[in-house]
């Protein structure tokens, strides 16, 4: 899974496009100094989004803002 492009959007939230979900755009919230997944806008032409790509999308949008140390270690974790 690559991430294709992401912009920033409202209220801290961020879009995100992945290569495996081309037409499923994610949206991400900020909880403290990471993102984490808010919504998926799943489109019946991608596969379903399993929990796993749900992780594999957080990992990678946070190692591209530079928030990785702080996701890995969030509470929710420890």
């Amino acid at each position: 899974m690559r991430l294709v492009k992401w912009d920033y959007v409202r209220w801290s939230r961020i879009k995100a496009v992945f290569n495996t979900h081309p037409a499923s755009p994610v949206v991400f919230g900020k909880v403290n100094q990471f993102y984490i997944v808010f919504r998926v806008l799943w489109d019946e032409s991608d596969q379903e989004v399993s929990r796993e790509d749900l992780l594999n999308m957080e990992l990678l949008i946070n190692e591209e803002l530079g928030s990785l140390s702080e996701y890995k270690n969030r509470k929710s974790v420890k």
